[in-house]
C-alpha cells in the first residue's frame, strides 16, 4: 500500500506588515481593556470593545501561526502573558458562543515553551491543564510511493467545498494506533478510530482483540467551516453496552501541515497509546486558488493502489 504526497495549493498571503499591524493593534486593546471583560467605569470603553480586542488576538496569533515566513518567537515576545491568559479563560467562562475559538487559540499558545511555563504558574495551573499538554507528533515516517491524481480532481474537490461556504478542505486517512491501553477484563480491547471536524465524524472498522490496529484506511475529506476550527481523533475499545474511549487528541486546524504528512501523535487521558495518520489542509480564501491551481500540475493524495 502507497503513501500519499500532495503540493497544497497556495492561497495569496497577507503582507507580514499587515500581519504584525494587526497584532500590536490587539495587544494594544488588551491594554486598553486592562486584559479584564467587564467593563471599568469611566474607561470609555463597551464590552464589544473588549470582545474586539479578543477577536484580533485570535486572528492575529492565527496568522502568525501560519505564515511560515514569520517566526514563531514572535509570539514568545508578547506580554503580559499570565494577564492575557486571565482574560481569554474570562472570555470561554463568560461568552459561551466564543468558547470554541478561545479553546482553539489557548491550544495554540500553549505549543509553544514561553506561554505554557506562565500557564503552570498556580493562579492558572488548573485552567489550562488541559490544553498545555502538548500536541506535537512523536513521529514522522518516512514518505513512501505516492499516488498522483490529475489537476481536475483537485480542483472539483476544493470546488464543491467552495461552494458549500467551506473555509477550506481537511484530507486525512487512518492508518494505525499503537501500544494502546486494554480496556477489556478477559480479552484484549477492540478499537476503532473516530475523526470529527465541525459537525462531521467518520469512523473507521472495529479490529478485534488488538492493541496495534492497522487501518490503513481510504483518503476521507472533511469541510472545514472556519479557522477557529479543531480536528478530534478519538479511539474506542467497541463494547456490547458501551464504548471505552482509548484516549483522544484536538488539534486546531491552524495546527495542520498544508502538505501531505504522516504523523504519529500521543493519544491523552490515557497511560499509553499513540494514532499514526496521514493528513493535509488544503484553505480557501480566495477565487485565486483555482488559478493557482491550474498553473502548475498540483498532486493531491489520491487512493490506495495495491
Amino acid at each position: 500500500t502507497g503513501g500519499y504526497a500532495a503540493e497544497a495549493p497556495v492561497a495569496p498571503q497577507r503582507s507580514m506588515a499587515d500581519t504584525f499591524a494587526m497584532l500590536e493593534g490587539a495587544l494594544k486593546r488588551l491594554s486598553d481593556a486592562n486584559y479584564r471583560l467587564a467593563v471599568s467605569t469611566g474607561s470609555g470603553l463597551e464590552e464589544d470593545d473588549h470582545l474586539m480586542a479578543f477577536e484580533l488576538f485570535r486572528r492575529a496569533v492565527c496568522r502568525v501561526t501560519q505564515d511560515h515566513r514569520i517566526q514563531k518567537n514572535v509570539l514568545d515576545q508578547i506580554s503580559p502573558k499570565d494577564l492575557i491568559l486571565h482574560f481569554l479563560l474570562e472570555v470561554m467562562d463568560q461568552k459561551p458562543r466564543h468558547k470554541k475559538r478561545t479553546e482553539a487559540l489557548l491550544l495554540l499558545l500553549m505549543q509553544l515553551d514561553s506561554w505554557r511555563l506562565v500557564a503552570e504558574d498556580e493562579k492558572l495551573h488548573a485552567a489550562t491543564a488541559l490544553y498545555r499538554k502538548s500536541m506535537e507528533p512523536v513521529d514522522e515516517a518516512e514518505a513512501e510511493e505516492v499516488a498522483v491524481v490529475e489537476t481536475d480532481e483537485l480542483e472539483e474537490l476544493l470546488a464543491d467545498a467552495r461552494r458549500r461556504g467551506a473555509f477550506g478542505v481537511l484530507l486525512i486517512r487512518v492508518l494505525a494506533a499503537h501500544n494502546l491501553v486494554n480496556a477489556d477484563w478477559f480479552s484484549l480491547s477492540d478499537p476503532y478510530a473516530k475523526v470529527t471536524v465541525d459537525k462531521v465524524s467518520k469512523t473507521t472498522p472495529v479490529v478485534d482483540d488488538c492493541l496495534d490496529p492497522h487501518w490503513d484506511e481510504e483518503l476521507w475529506n472533511f469541510d472545514v467551516e472556519a479557522e477557529s476550527s479543531i480536528v478530534r481523533l478519538e479511539v474506542w475499545d467497541k463494547d456490547t453496552v458501551q464504548d471505552d474511549s482509548l484516549g483522544s487528541i484536538s488539534i486546531p486546524i491552524s495546527m495542520t501541515p498544508s502538505e501531505m504528512k504522516r504523523l504519529r501523535f500521543h493519544l491523552d487521558r490515557v497511560a499509553h497509546g499513540e494514532l499514526e495518520v496521514e493528513m493535509q489542509f488544503l484553505r480557501l480564501e480566495t477565487e485565486d486558488d483555482l488559478e493557482l491551481i491550474k498553473s502548475g500540475g498540483r498532486k493531491l493524495p489520491g487512493a490506495k493502489h495495491s
